[in-house]
């Protein structure tokens, strides 16, 4: 009986169709893991990313089944055309994921980011469907009694006669009270009573979220066999022929490539250094913005136009927070290649001590890069102000910004309009990205290859046709994953701060 079972064990593991044995992403894998410790010369070079750094070959890449938008010549339906048929598609958006067959095709990474974006999405429609009611609550009682300080504010025979100072030096003149009514009350949209219920609910949600996902991630390492793979782990084929100091392995007892602990903590000082400066830059350009705001303000006002007066609160917030979108994404692209030129100078051993270490300087860098101006509008500006009049604030440039404060009805106004740009101007940017600029670059690309053939009736081959599509890029999940984990993070601060 024991060998019988020993038999049926083994026979689990003994590959006796090599066709149907292995999925095209684990072919792919490993004719790519073959490509990258194969020697090319008698030197110690190796690996076929070294070929395409010095340009030998242009490009490497697995080969697509058929074509995405017909079928074969013998009507075989193959794993592509289906994807394309049951899953590539907005009319397919109510349909379950066919994770399986994406794991298939894809690879496990892509398959498991899917499961992950398919379970995250589900989750939110509790919170879109709470958040929407306590808009509406606050909507339609906007001007009930809860809402007693938007009354007064807006009373013009009350409290909202009441002069004010003005918010600029001899250009701007004395305002009303009343002159913040609009700002009160849309403030109130967002900051009712029935705010209190969903800041705890989403700390609810957000705690009941993580549980569920740990269960599910469970099931899926279960069933897609996924238990021990960082411990089975491979070092990189970068940092075998990278690293010239070798140790003896104390349980394989072979040589095996080793970083000194001197020369990882010179390259952790100087990469954190690096970071460091560009987290500097990001406080710079946020200064920069708020002294905008205010010299914006006084010019505003010192003009003759009454309408650039009348709307000048909405104008300045609306620019500025326009301007600290173009920063915020300009930085973020010059930030993505200096992330990876860091982490390759950290030379981390593993592919997943690469991703974190890449990942680390991504999100520290994403969260203060998005998130730096709403943090400051939220919880510091306006707490530097003394008094009008203050002689301090009108020494230099940099300490005008204690004259940054909020318009009376509160900062939450200015703050909504400012997240409001940014997500979906972040959002509109991202979209064109990921969907446009694939489609214009693949036919660009299939334009010049196209004219540079001699004869214009030859079929492209498929690795042609292949060739034409844009590289996402080695780290392009990661970027997935970075993006909509700092926008859940800093919305959840966000939303229990209130």
């Amino acid at each position: 009986m024991i060998l019988l079972k020993a038999v049926i064990v083994k026979s689990r593991f003994v590959v006796k169709d090599r066709v149907t044995s292995y999925s095209s992403a684990q072919r792919s894998l490993i004719v790519m893991q073959i490509l990258l410790r194969v020697k090319f010369d008698d030197t110690d070079k190796v690996g076929i990313r070294r070929l395409l750094n010095d340009y030998t070959y242009i490009a490497c890449f697995p080969l697509h089944e058929g074509r995405w938008d017909r079928e074969t010549s013998d009507g075989k339906l193959l794993d592509r055309r289906l994807l394309y048929l049951e899953w590539a598609r907005p009319a397919k958006w109510m349909k379950r994921q066919p994770l399986h067959l994406v794991r298939k095709y894809f690879g496990d990474q892509i398959a498991l980011y899917f499961c992950w974006l398919g379970f995250y999405t589900k989750m939110l429609f509790a919170p879109a469907i709470v958040g929407t009611l306590c808009f509406l609550y606050g909507l339609f009682t906007i001007d009930g009694d809860d809402n007693r300080p938007t009354k007064e504010i807006c009373d013009p025979n009350g409290p909202g006669n009441i002069t004010l100072c003005p918010m600029c030096d001899k250009a701007c003149k004395y305002l009303k009270l009343i002159d913040s009514c609009k700002f009160a009350r849309l403030t109130y949209l967002f900051d009712n009573p029935a705010t209190v219920f969903f800041a705890i609910f989403m700390s609810l949600w957000a705690t009941v979220f993580l549980e569920l996902w740990r269960r599910k991630q469970s099931v899926i390492q279960w069933e897609w066999d996924l238990h021990g793979t960082e411990q089975d782990e491979e070092p990189r084929p970068e940092f075998e022929t990278s690293v010239k100091t070798y140790r003896t392995n104390p349980v394989t007892r072979d040589k095996e490539p080793y970083l000194p602990t001197w020369s990882k903590a010179m390259r952790m000082a100087a990469t954190g250094s690096a970071v460091s400066f560009m987290l500097v830059v990001v406080l710079c350009a946020v200064l920069g913005t708020i002294i905008y705001r205010l010299s914006l303000v006084s010019v505003i006002y010192g003009s003759k136009s009454f309408f650039l007066k009348k709307h000048a609160k909405i104008l300045t917030s609306v620019s500025a927070a326009v301007i600290n979108l173009i920063i915020i994404m300009c930085l973020t692209r010059f930030y993505h290649r200096i992330a990876i030129f860091l982490t390759n100078l950290e030379s981390p051993r593993t592919q997943t001590e690469y991703e974190d270490s890449y990942t680390f300087k991504i999100f520290i860098f994403e969260f203060m890069n998005f998130y730096s101006s709403l943090i400051y509008i939220a919880f510091f500006k306006g707490r530097f102000y003394d008094y009008p009049g203050d002689t301090i604030s009108r020494e230099s440039e940099f300490l005008r910004v204690k004259g940054d404060i909020c318009d009376p009805a509160g900062c939450l106004s200015e703050l909504c309009i400012q997240l409001s740009i940014i997500m979906i101007g972040k959002q509109i940017f991202n979209n064109f990205v990921e969907l446009f600029n694939p489609a214009f670059y693949n036919w660009w690309r299939w334009r010049t290859h196209k004219s540079n053939t001699k004869d214009p009736t030859r079929k492209h081959t498929r690795w042609e046709e292949d060739y034409h599509l844009q590289d996402p890029g080695r780290l392009a999940l990661f970027d997935e994953y970075l993006e909509m984990n700092v926008t859940d993070i800093y919305l959840h601060a966000l939303t229990v701060d209130q």
